[in-house]
């Protein structure tokens, strides 16, 4: 194996840990890059905008790399949406006084190698709340908005954010499961089973349904509910 490759067994437990993610038929979604792409390069280094004085230092890290996420109905790759969605809405939190860190996953890794280094830069950024953006895309019938927790104090500071934000921004949007899962397992649980502050996976809507053009029609709408979700937050925990 050549410098750099990882051994047999550890990209074994990677795809194995990769799979449990995605393998959970009781929360349909696309499926996750499992496999490290042996092309990629290393993440782009993260974007990072403070104030002087920060209120909260908020980390939002786009799901998926570049080509290996969901496609909407529109041809919308999930990669590009979210990205443009985090730094419309890094511009809008600098603004009101957060210091905001888009975060980037490391294609030239495995997934479970990708989440722990995510885990790592929240620590070394000593975030206060950590949001992967995503959407959600199953059989073009699913809809509705979720977050995705796994502490019970991410889902009563977070996930009641992401309730409240959702009935006032996109109040026709149906909210799966009361929208707040708390998983301690299956698809999603990586990424906050390695984050240390509150955390949660950021599925506002199914882009393989008519509720996604809502969304690809006004970036600038969506960065203001996940800058909303970041206040309510803040105010929440505070």
């Amino acid at each position: 194996m050549g410098p750099g490759s990882k051994e047999p067994r550890a990209l074994l437990e990677d795809i194995l840990a990769a799979n449990k993610e995605v393998l959970d038929t009781s929360n349909p979604s696309h499926l996750d890059n499992t496999l490290p792409d042996p092309d990629a390069t290393p993440a782009p280094p993260a974007k990072v905008t403070s104030p002087e004085k920060p209120k909260l230092k908020v980390g939002l890290f786009v799901g998926h790399n570049k080509g290996t996420g969901a496609v909407a109905i529109d041809g919308a790759d999930e990669w590009e949406s979210r990205n443009k969605v985090a730094l419309a809405a890094s511009e809008k939190l600098t603004d009101a006084g957060y210091e905001v860190h888009v975060i980037y996953r490391d294609g030239s890794v495995g997934y479970s190698a990708a989440m722990r280094a995510h885990g790592e830069r929240s620590r070394a950024d000593k975030l206060d709340v950590a949001i992967e953006l995503h959407f959600n895309a199953y059989d073009g019938q699913a809809h509705g908005a979720e977050m995705i927790v796994a502490t019970h104090k991410s889902a009563n500071t977070l996930g009641k954010a992401f309730q409240e934000a959702t009935e006032e921004f996109y109040p026709n949007r149906t909210l799966r499961d009361g929208g707040v899962k708390l998983k301690t397992s299956g698809r999603g649980h990586l990424f906050n089973a390695n984050q240390r502050c509150p955390s949660g996976i950021y599925e506002p809507c199914f882009g393989d349904a008519e509720e996604w053009l809502e969304y690809a029609g006004d970036v600038d709408k969506e960065a203001s509910y996940l800058a909303n979700i970041v206040e309510r937050f803040h105010e929440g925990a505070g």
